[in-house]
């Protein structure tokens, strides 16, 4: 059993599934549309080779330096002026990421319950703020405590969605 304020392996794996997953959906067909049937697969092992390559080696930084963030890892490296980039790279990479990620499930939900554009005016703003309000509600109750709910909460919308997808 793990520790109570720890994550075991399966939880760890879980909430990747369920914050990776619905991108990863949406990213496979985007690759394929764009690059075509052949050059997706490479695309993408390429981009996860990639990816996996740069955590580990952020991964790596982070242990040898004792730090558990970007913002902490550029102090220990380059002292304030690190601390601020690192702080820039990690607010950067949420701040560009949110609107894509916030934009592809309002699409999504509003596709799932609202294909015929009659809900909300057919107004895709309405259910980004919808999608909005209901991530800023769960990550209020997310501590490492209650992850594992969450993650199977996840998991159950996803799964959700795939059924929702394969009726209409």
């Amino acid at each position: 059993t793990t520790p109570k304020g720890e994550m075991g392996w399966f939880s760890a794996g879980l909430v990747l599934f369920g914050f990776a997953a619905p991108s990863a959906c949406v990213g496979v067909g985007y690759s394929v549309g764009t690059t075509g049937i052949v050059f997706a697969p490479i695309a993408c092992v390429l981009t996860t080779l990639a990816s996996a390559l740069g955590a580990l080696f952020l991964f790596h930084m982070s242990q040898s330096h004792d730090a558990n963030n970007m913002p902490a890892l550029g102090l220990k490296i380059r002292g304030t002026t690190g601390y601020s980039i690192g702080l820039l790279v990690q607010q950067g990479n949420f701040l560009l990421y949110l609107p894509v990620a916030l934009l592809c499930v309002a699409n999504a939900l509003q596709g799932c319950l609202d294909p015929n554009n009659s809900m909300l005016d057919g107004c895709a703003d309405y259910w980004i703020f919808t999608v909005a309000a209901i991530c800023f509600l769960t990550t209020q109750l997310r501590d490492l405590s209650n992850v594992n709910l969450l993650s199977y909460v996840s998991l159950a919308f996803v799964v959700a969605v795939i059924i929702l997808a394969m009726q209409i």
